[in-house]
């Protein structure tokens, strides 16, 4: 159980600063136990999302400060967002935040950069939370299924990195969403 915690409070604080990813840890625990992979997979995801979502209000709480203060000049220019079009830029964000979540959730992007943001741009937190749940699952179970079923070895030889499987399964994932949605355009256009 002791794992379980270390995994929850790891990805909890790894969505909003701590830099080492979660997935060092998931790969550890679920090779030791490789049995449990589910249990591991869905306490990182509930960590990461909750997280995730605390970040998120964090930003929210702490918007007229980043978008005001000089000292918050770097941390605007690294998002790329100019308090002169803030209007602009957040019905934009309401519009594709969920994509853009999705794509923070998914790659090797840093997830943190976007639950932030998220936050400033007064996305909806019980939408983010619903998102980044989906997402973040789709990732830690994802990984967290290969390394128990095919083991470290086979992981090593064919994805050698988290990151390279982080892009395979966000493939997985964009291929799907594609097929969907040529699936149902018929449905959309009636």
């Amino acid at each position: 159980m002791e794992e379980a915690l270390l995994l929850f409070i790891w990805a909890f604080f790894e969505s909003i600063i701590w830099p080492i990813p979660v997935a060092t840890i998931l790969l550890g625990i679920v090779l030791k136990d490789p049995k449990n992979w589910f249990l591991y997979g869905a306490v990182t995801t509930l960590g990461s999302a909750l997280g995730g979502t605390f970040a998120a209000y964090l930003g929210k709480l702490f918007r007229k400060k980043i978008l005001e203060e000089k000292g918050f000049y770097w941390l605007r220019r690294v998002v790329g967002i100019n308090p002169a079009n803030i209007k602009e830029i957040e019905q934009q964000y309401q519009k594709y935040g969920t994509w853009a979540i999705l794509l923070g959730a998914l790659t090797p992007l840093p997830y943190k950069l976007f639950t932030w943001v998220s936050g400033i741009l007064n996305y909806d937190l019980k939408k983010f939370f619903v998102v980044s749940l989906i997402s973040r699952g789709i990732l830690f179970m994802g990984e967290a299924y290969v390394i128990a079923v095919f083991g470290e070895e086979v992981f090593y030889k064919y994805f050698g990195t988290f990151e390279n499987l982080q892009w395979v399964i966000f493939a997985i994932v964009a291929i799907l969403i594609v097929y969907w949605i040529a699936k149902h355009s018929k449905d959309f256009s009636s």
